[in-house]
């Protein structure tokens, strides 16, 4: 089991975040404004420090449950969550544990009264927001994740009344924006890259810009469906977008399935082709995002 997730953990690095991260360097290059371009360069950044930092977690947990010890869980399907305040509890979990003991709770919590709760939100996420890097677009992401939890609390059952692929929707779509301030190198960037999000232009896909996306297996289908060529673009772009949102979303992530996992041949070969694909992908030396913080 501990083999198997250090192995999922390799793959989700590999194979998922340095291709997102190659995705977001070509958008950066490329000077494209498009309302298509955005949209694509948010969501890969979403799923790039997701894969990313989830990818190096279970890297450590499996190299740990090899030697007989067991981490905390750090990450439940975040991209899952209902809301701003579930997210928090299924993301970077350690982190939020430590700001409610230390931060949360000797501030007084949810013990004093609406306003010093809401109050006390605010400055955790404050907090983290610093914790991550002392400059406004990380101060700006912390207080735009505090400010969405302290509005959800104020809305209250009436959201909770709403589809469940409503609030889904709405949380993901957040994040997403939010993510803009964590990744822009100052305020006005952020802000630049917002409104391409309603105003950009239209635009199609280069071929160029996506041309390192999955190149050996790109070349490989072409070898076999040489029909495919001039569609190279959308289908590079729809299988990095489309496996990555499929892995963040699906139900039973590695830590569920670590609760029931026993091996078989069917896992053999499963296991057995993910490490295949990730040694075939490696590329250079990439360093994790987290690193950073």
């Amino acid at each position: 089991a501990g083999l198997r997730r250090f192995l999922v953990g390799l793959g989700k690095k590999v194979i998922l975040a340095d291709n997102f991260a190659l995705l977001i360097r070509l958008f950066r290059q490329s000077g494209e404004t498009s309302v298509l371009f955005y949209w694509m360069y948010a969501v890969a950044f979403a799923l790039n420090i997701y894969f990313d930092f989830s990818g190096y977690c279970d890297l450590a947990a499996g190299c740990a449950r090899l030697l007989g010890l067991r981490l905390p869980i750090n990450f439940d399907s975040p991209y899952r969550s209902l809301s701003v305040t579930e997210f928090w509890k299924r993301w970077h979990m350690t982190l939020t544990a430590f700001l409610r003991e230390n931060v949360y709770f000797p501030l007084g919590g949810s013990r004093k009264g609406r306003g010093c709760t809401y109050l006390n939100i605010l400055v955790v996420y404050l907090v983290s927001g610093i914790w991550h890097g002392a400059g406004w677009t990380f101060i700006l992401w912390g207080l735009l994740h505090g400010l969405a939890q302290v509005l959800e609390r104020l809305w209250g059952k009436r959201r909770d009344a709403l589809p469940r692929w409503v609030r889904w929707a709405m949380t993901f779509l957040f994040i997403n924006l939010a993510w803009v301030f964590f990744r822009a190198p100052d305020v006005s960037s952020a802000l630049l890259l917002l409104k391409t999000a309603v105003t950009g232009g239209m635009g199609g896909i280069r071929l160029w810009l996506v041309n390192g996306l999955f190149r050996r297996e790109i070349s490989a289908l072409e070898l076999l469906l040489p029909v495919i060529g001039p569609y190279t673009a959308y289908l590079r772009v729809a299988l990095i977008l489309g496996i990555g949102l499929l892995a963040a979303l699906w139900p039973r992530n590695v830590i569920r399935q670590m609760d029931t996992f026993r091996p078989n041949w069917r896992s053999g070969l499963y296991v057995l082709a993910w490490t295949v694909w990730a040694i075939l992908s490696f590329t250079g030396v990439v360093t994790f995002i987290y690193s950073n913080f």
